[in-house]
């Protein structure tokens, strides 16, 4: 019964992002008709150059995915029962290491490049270019591949303009857990609650959230959704 009624809550929400949609783009029908091909012309080379605007993240994806992404700020121990659940059903995340962490612990780095998982950069507000460059270097030599992806939810405008200089897609999160406040019950009520079809979902590796995961992932499977790495699902 609780698959049926997200499920529904899941319908509702994409119906009424397809209404929000359709009525932009009945807007935009209507302004370009009325401002004529010249005009029209340079609106296009204006929606054009918006997405080329360094400091946008990523916030959405495929709609048939949801993307987790674990901040990681310190080795946690329930960093281990995340992956082992990972792995039990041969899924994968990715996992946003804060610069300090990475360098101070290349063996975790390493170790979730061999379970799988995807290994993005946690940018915090303020950080810098070297700042960046040089967690990127650690996470490379460590696992063996460049991270491309910069989780930037609390970074700021400053980060996202970094990452996207450093060739890095800046990615923020549109749903957060808050893991680091309630229990399991509670943080599996949210996940339930709030998470559609694209969603990047942040989460961190408390005791509370990796007691809830399975049970989550398992209900987005019942949705329909694939649970997916940041890179599958704003990429694919």
């Amino acid at each position: 019964m609780k698959a049926i009624k997200g499920r529904i809550r899941h319908i509702l929400r994409l119906a009424a992002a397809d209404l929000a949609l359709a009525a932009i783009v009945l807007g935009l029908f209507f302004a370009l008709d009325a401002l004529g091909g010249a005009n029209a012309a340079s609106l296009s080379a204006a929606a054009d150059m918006a997405a080329l605007v360094p400091d946008r993240a990523v916030y959405r994806g495929d709609r048939s995915r949801v993307a987790f992404v674990c901040t990681v700020n310190w080795d946690a121990a329930a960093l281990r029962s995340i992956i082992e659940t990972l792995e039990a059903r041969g899924e994968s995340i990715t996992f946003a290491a804060a610069p300090e962490l990475a360098e101070a612990s290349p063996g975790l780095i390493a170790e979730l490049v061999r379970a799988g998982q995807e290994v993005a950069i946690l940018a915090e507000k303020g950080i810098t270019r070297e700042k960046l460059m040089s967690a990127a270097a650690v996470i490379e030599r460590a696992g063996g591949t460049a991270p491309g992806i910069v989780i930037c939810s609390q970074g700021g405008e400053t980060a996202r303009r970094t990452a996207a200089s450093l060739g890095m897609t800046a990615v923020a999160g549109s749903v957060d857990l808050v893991c680091l406040r309630g229990s399991a019950a509670e943080i599996e009520a949210r996940a339930l609650d709030f998470v559609s079809g694209g969603d990047i979902v942040i989460c961190a590796p408390t005791a509370a959230f990796a007691a809830a995961f399975s049970r989550i992932l398992e209900y987005y499977s019942a949705l329909g959704l694939t649970t997916s790495t940041v890179s599958g699902t704003i990429y694919d």
